[in-house]
């Protein structure tokens, strides 16, 4: 594991003992969703057969974990899982449930419990190599323009996708103009196209 990353971690620890909570595996990974994701990291990244050989995602607006595990399906190693748990339908206990659905790879994701913009200021802090950041947190045009601003301009060499197109497409459309960066859609997916890492093999 990466030393930025460990050092992340111990900042940002798993409890000792798995929180009481209900499994959840709500979220919102349609079937359109994979497929479009899937062809952003085929047209973006080193994939061999739909796979990514390692790497670590940033996911803003984890949610319970749903699309956080399709990462770890798709080759990633590692998902820093972002968001403040406070989805007024998921009720008082969302973090702990998010803790108690997800406690069989917490070695696999570290749980930041703060605002989108906070968490993207303190992985870049700590210098932790993200090769993706996929936005899918706040969609209200001033709080998405500013996550994606913030992405691009904290990890200019990460592979940048966002979610949710009929909510964020405004934001994308003004980021892409203020940030000059070009993007393709696939509804319900968007991202960013002319910064293209490739993970080593």
């Amino acid at each position: 594991m990466d030393s930025n990353l460990q050092e992340l971690r111990k900042k940002y620890p798993w409890p000792d003992e798995r929180p009481d909570g209900k499994n959840h595996h709500r979220g919102w990974m349609s079937k359109n969703t994979k497929i479009a994701l899937q062809l952003a990291l085929d047209r973006n990244m080193n994939t061999t057969k739909g796979f990514v050989k390692g790497g670590i995602v940033l996911e803003l607006g984890v949610f319970y974990g749903k699309s956080a595990r399709w990462w770890l399906r798709r080759g990633f190693d590692h998902v820093i899982c972002n968001d403040i748990f406070k989805a007024k339908w998921a009720g008082p206990t969302h973090y702990e449930d998010f803790l108690h659905s997800c406690w069989d790879v917490r070695d696999k994701f570290t749980p930041l419990k703060m605002p989108s913009q906070e968490a993207l200021v303190e992985v870049a802090r700590h210098e932790v190599p993200v090769d993706l950041v996929y936005i899918d947190a706040c969609h209200d045009f001033n709080c998405a323009s500013a996550d994606i601003i913030l992405a691009h301009r904290l990890f200019p060499n990460s592979f940048i996708v966002g979610d949710d197109w009929n909510f964020m497409g405004d934001a994308v459309e003004w980021t892409s103009w203020h940030c000059k960066f070009l993007y393709e859609v696939m509804i319900p997916c968007w991202w960013i196209t002319n910064d293209r890492p490739q993970i080593a093999s």
